[in-house]
């Protein structure tokens, strides 16, 4: 019953009592430029122990290559949590790692949040021109403009990639089978109310501080969100979209018990 379908259709403390003395792995999948570094920090903070889940390295090489990778650091932190008992956990997680920690660990609760399409698009490809990403200079090359990243298929709906069941679209079938999969998702807009939330399923609900990993200006990486530029990123991107529009309806709905039930829950520990 812990799950995002469930969360849309019973009242919030029905939903937050499912957590009530049942411990839980929190899992955090990290969707690139939807303010994860933000979340990962406060996570390790409010439920320790927490353990980074990630390659030792960064790697170039193909997807495929790169998952299996992280497939080997998935079942060294399945290992690890015998005797460590992590209480959270994140990761750039695919499907196919966020499966084998279910199946091994079915106490296991899978969250993640979004952002508004055109604004994570526009800020992954800002980031990657910049020398955090150590690639930069080859992306650069390879994507002299917004216009050109959009225009490969691979650097479109990220964030649905990141969830789908399969190779689905994000129609009604498809949302329902992910909302049935994820405990929560929250967005980036309203991060504090999200993320307070959140934390208050299981313990005190904590305000994030500042965002952190902000993308630094540079002047090839500048873009304008024009009316024209928003039309095109739309129209590459509307699993994106669909899936986003059907999370922030259901957000936007349970608001006020969200805000409600933050309140209550800190008036139990004040």
């Amino acid at each position: 019953m812990t799950n995002f379908q469930n969360f849309a259709t019973v009242p919030l403390q029905k939903y937050a009592g499912y957590f009530r003395n049942h411990g839980c792995l929190w899992i955090f999948q990290h969707i690139p430029k939807t303010a994860g570094s933000s979340v990962t920090r406060e996570l390790s903070g409010v439920l320790p122990p927490y353990c980074n889940i990630h390659l030792a390295t960064s790697s170039q090489d193909e997807a495929e290559s790169r998952s299996k990778s992280l497939m080997k650091e998935v079942d060294s932190f399945i290992e690890r949590y015998k005797s460590r008992r992590y209480s959270s956990a994140s990761g750039h997680l695919r499907q196919p790692h966020l499966r084998r920690i279910c199946e091994s660990l079915p106490h296991a609760k899978i969250f993640s949040f979004l952002r508004e399409p055109a604004e994570r698009l526009i800020s992954d490809y800002r980031y990657a021109k910049t020398p955090k990403h150590p690639p930069h200079q080859e992306f650069s090359r390879r994507y002299p403009t917004i216009e050109s990243y959009i225009d490969d298929p691979s650097n479109n709906n990220k964030m649905w990639r990141f969830v789908r069941p399969g190779n689905a679209s994000a129609d009604k079938e498809a949302l329902s089978m992910v909302f049935r999969r994820y405990a929560f998702f929250g967005t980036v807009s309203r991060l504090e109310q999200h993320f307070q939330f959140l934390t208050g399923l299981t313990t005190c609900p904590k305000p994030p501080r500042a965002r952190i990993n902000v993308t630094t200006e540079q002047t090839d990486n500048s873009v304008a969100l024009s009316a024209d530029l928003r039309s095109r990123i739309e129209q590459a991107n509307t699993d994106d979209y669909n899936f986003y529009t059907a999370v922030k309806q259901i957000l936007d709905e349970k608001s006020r018990e969200i805000d409600e039930f933050i309140n209550d829950r800190r008036g139990f520990y004040f």
